[in-house]
């Protein structure tokens, strides 16, 4: 007994060898890409977003970057490891820059094109543009899963090192498939192609896993594993492909795959082989009955297996369990005489699941690559940067006002008291004092009141610039909103990409912002011009060359010169100190603009720290340590200020000239003093004026619409990027619509055609004499042809007709039907169905046999209302049969 058991189990290894070297695991074919220019969008966005002398533009990364995807996602890969290698480092760049380049369709708007890995159509795959970097990043993850599965499928299954490879990359490629089930919806944005469906990929993943579990078979069967173990590894792998056939039976992808009835013969094939070892478990325990029930189970579906796999039949070795079931019902009807079973009262064999999903982790390739774009800060920190710069920006220009307006009350001041040209008046009697010859010619080497008036009106030149190249982007977004909600309109639910106004809101937000800006700028603008309109009477006269400006200032009625006074000297030095103050200023307000920190390495380690920035914590603590020395000497400058102008209007009130002015003005009269006075002060606001409007329009010129220009020319260039990839997008997707139209159209069924009006119904002794004649003249039965009467494509006709034109030809008339074909329908041929047995067929027991056992209680092993395998028993599906009657 032991020397027929080893020499079965040698015939068992030798037939699993041959089913390993003709193993047919199934391959998903990977989608295609067609090529884009990313070279050009990567470029504008960073030499505009990152600073260029910190970080230049790399053009030989940017190019590396587009040779890259073009040649893994549109060349053609190696069905080897290193095929995958390039897709591995092509995700994992991907993954690099999704924190530091956002390839989204407002920021940088790429149309990736992609078409549907499966073919259904004669016109060629579907596709969908999308420009997306998440829509990029799913397609790549979807060829890397189907590759891996190429891989896999590859290798030879009679050596341990290639089965170990296969096994981890059907187990990877399930993996991947499942991530892409949850979160392709997510990543895509809109309704995917139908290979990228969730339910598609549910069922990629499925049968990935099963192809696993089948790996871990043929590595037991091949280590001569206890049958045991290797029933139980087969019961799981037909249960697993049970499975994958039953998601594969849904209408909506029932064609989705050529191979798809391979699913059920698997099932069948993988159930025999564990009935098979099952019963080896049964004969060693000399349990004969259930060994013998097994094996006609086994050979029963061995037989449904050879009828589902159709050209793959003869992989299957059905002579191991064919000639094991005919020995041991050969020993049973000669030796034991055991009464068989029902094959559902045997136990039910246990499944042992060893395939597992192995989940998506990063990176994928084993030795990581070096990132192309290293040199590029990751978004995160680049949006704190950003958030830096304004918190910055917004403490300088409140330190700087603060300084402005504090320094114009000192003017204020110093006017009020007509200081100093007064005092001047009193020191001597120059008809031009000194202060006022000093600012004619600071304003004199500044341009005068001409170049004030030139920079005055550049600014809404400047304005319309900008606003005319906003309107421009405003006008390229509406021509697309209208033509996307047209086309919307047109083909309703079939145009299924995103609508504009889910993409464009982005742009719009920062064109809005862009306005806002633009039209506090313009309300600027035209403050400005209206000073310069106060004032413009002074600056004019400053502008003049001095003997022009001395015939323009009244002269002294007589001279109080006391220039040896302590006030006098006292007042100089608190002129002096005022000036002192507004200089401090000035220096003050360069420091301010030019303090900051180098925030960069603060972000990263905050970064590596964690996934979240606390830019406004870490900002504001760097801020205040920045600005606390600058903050400490304005503070000074102010604190001098008012001591100054204490101590100023201190000193008037004490002067001891004053009663010699009020004198001179009883007895001289004060009307030219006045006037002079007047004038002086005028002039002292006009040089105040012109200072504070010529940096207004510095500001405005160099520093706002300098700034703003480039803003405004990339939001542009932002709007045409996206404009245009919408309408690649919407040209492959009116491309794939035609083609669908078309199929549509092919595949309409003929209408048939109209059928000819009913004739008037013949009286009833008009159709007896009719009857009469053709039964006259009518053949012999014996005689009549044989032919297979033919029916033209006409609608039926009224039995009332006797003679319908051209619907019957060669027919002939049957004596034994009176009316002929007059009163007959026209005989189609129906369906021909063979009869086979839904289950097992019961032996013949002879007199000498015992009665066969009654049936067992149901046991649900396999459930499905398609009825693959139920209660250990195989049934037909209707998604595999071919040839043969439902």
């Amino acid at each position: 007994m032991k020397d027929i058991f080893k020499f079965i189990i040698f015939d068992v290894i030798i037939s699993i060898k041959k089913l390993r070297k003709m193993s047919r695991l199934l391959a998903v074919p990977l989608k295609k890409s067609s090529e884009v220019d990313m070279a050009g969008p990567l470029h504008t966005y960073i030499s505009s977003t990152y600073s260029t002398d910190e970080c230049p533009t790399d053009s030989y990364a940017i190019e590396e970057f587009n040779k890259l995807r073009n040649k893994v996602c549109c060349g053609p890969l190696d069905k080897q490891e290193s095929g995958l290698q390039q897709l591995y480092r092509y995700y994992d760049q991907l993954v690099c820059i999704e924190g530091k380049l956002p390839l989204t369709p407002t920021e940088i708007p790429i149309p990736f094109k992609w078409k549907e890995a499966f073919e259904r159509s004669l016109f060629g795959k579907a596709s969908l543009t999308i420009s997306s970097g998440s829509y990029e990043k799913a397609c790549v993850l979807f060829n890397i899963a189907a590759m891996q599965s190429q891989v896999a499928a590859m290798q030879r299954l009679d050596d341990d090192d290639d089965l170990k490879l296969a096994a981890r990359l059907f187990q990877q490629s399930a993996g991947i498939f499942a991530y892409l089930k949850d979160t392709v919806m997510s990543l895509v944005g809109q309704e995917p192609t139908i290979d990228m469906m969730p339910n598609t990929l549910a069922i990629l993943s499925a049968l990935m896993l099963a192809q696993a579990q089948e790996i871990f078979f043929l590595k037991a069967s091949k280590d001569h594993n206890k049958p045991a173990v290797i029933a139980k590894i087969a019961a799981e792998c037909a249960a697993m492909y049970y499975e994958v056939n039953k998601m594969l039976s849904k209408d909506n992808i029932k064609n989705l795959w050529e191979k798809a009835y391979l699913m059920s013969g698997k099932c069948f094939t993988f159930q025999a082989l564990a009935q098979y070892y099952q019963s080896l478990l049964a004969k060693e325990a000399k349990e004969i009955g259930e060994e013998l029930a097994r094996l006609q189970y086994a050979d029963e579906l061995m037989v449904m297996a050879q009828e589902k796999l159709g050209p793959y039949a003869n992989l299957l070795q059905t002579d191991l369990i064919h000639k094991a079931y005919l020995a041991a019902k050969k020993d049973n009807d000669f030796i034991y005489h055991e009464r068989i079973p029902n094959i559902k009262a045997v136990p039910p064999i246990g499944k042992l699941a060893i395939a597992k999903i192995t989940p998506l982790s990063h990176p994928l390739s084993a030795k990581p690559h070096k990132d192309i774009f290293e040199k590029l800060v990751p978004f995160a920190v680049q949006q704190a940067l950003a958030c830096y710069e304004v918190r910055r920006g917004e403490i300088v220009n409140a330190e700087i006002a603060k300084l402005r307006e504090e320094t114009n009350k000192l003017n204020e001041l110093l006017t009020m008291v007509n200081l100093p040209t007064s005092l001047e008046d009193v020191c001597n009697a120059d008809k031009v004092p000194p202060s006022i010859r000093q600012k004619s010619a600071k304003i004199i080497s500044l341009g005068g009141v001409e170049a004030l008036r030139r920079g005055v009106d550049s600014l809404p030149i400047h304005y319309r610039r900008n606003q005319e190249i906003l309107d421009e982007a405003v006008r390229l977004l509406n021509e697309e909103k209208e033509s996307d909600d047209q086309l919307r309109l047109q083909f309703k639910e079939k145009w299924t990409r995103m609508a504009s106004e889910k993409l464009t809101e982005p742009l719009l937000q920062e064109i809005r912002k862009i306005e806002e800006v633009l039209e506090s700028a313009k309300k600027a603008d035209e403050t400005i011009r209206q000073k310069l309109q106060t004032h413009s009477a002074g600056i004019e006269t400053l502008s003049k060359v001095e003997s022009d400006l001395c015939s323009t200032i009244p002269g002294l009625v007589d001279t109080l010169a006391l220039p040896n006074s302590p006030i006098i000297k006292k007042l100089k030095e608190l002129l002096a100190m005022t000036d002192k103050i507004k200089r401090d200023r000035k220096d003050l307000e360069v420091e301010f603009k030019n303090a900051t920190c180098d925030m960069k390495p603060v972000f990263m380690q905050a970064l590596s720290r964690s996934d979240f920035i606390n830019e406004e914590e870490l900002s504001k603590d760097k801020l205040d340590e920045c600005f606390a020395s600058l903050r400490k000497a304005a503070n000074e400058t102010i604190e001098m200020q008012e001591k100054v102008s204490h101590q100023i209007l201190q000193a008037l009130e004490n002067c001891p000239f004053q009663d010699a002015v009020d004198k001179f003005v009883e007895e001289k009269g004060s009307l030219a003093n006045n006037d002079r006075e007047n004038v002086l002060r005028s002039l002292t606001k006009a040089y105040d004026a012109y200072l504070e409007l010529n940096a207004n329009v510095s500001e405005g010129t160099k520093v706002f619409y300098s700034d703003m220009t480039p803003l405004v020319l990339r939001l542009q260039q932002k709007v045409s990027d996206f404009c245009f990839a919408r309408k690649t997008e919407k040209d492959d997707l009116m491309r794939d619509l035609q083609k669908n139209i078309i199929n549509d159209v092919k595949e309409m069924p003929e209408k048939p055609p109209r059928r000819p009006p009913r004739p008037p119904p013949p009286s009833v002794a008009t159709a007896q004499a009719a009857d009469e004649v053709k039964l006259a003249n009518a053949p012999n039965l014996h005689s009549a042809p044989l032919n297979q009467p033919t029916a033209a494509q006409y609608m039926p006709y009224p039995f009332g007709m006797l003679k319908p034109p051209n619907v019957l030809t060669n027919v002939p008339y049957y004596p034994t039907y009176p009316g002929g074909v007059s009163r007959q329908q026209t005989p189609y041929p129906v369906t021909i169905s063979y009869p086979y047995p839904s289950g097992p067929v019961a032996p013949q027991y002879q007199h000498s046999m015992q009665p066969p056992a009654p049936a067992a209680p149901k046991d649900e092993s396999f459930t499905d209302d398609e009825g693959v395998v139920e209660n250990g028993k195989c049934y037909e599906s209707a998604l595999v049969v071919r040839g043969r009657g439902s």
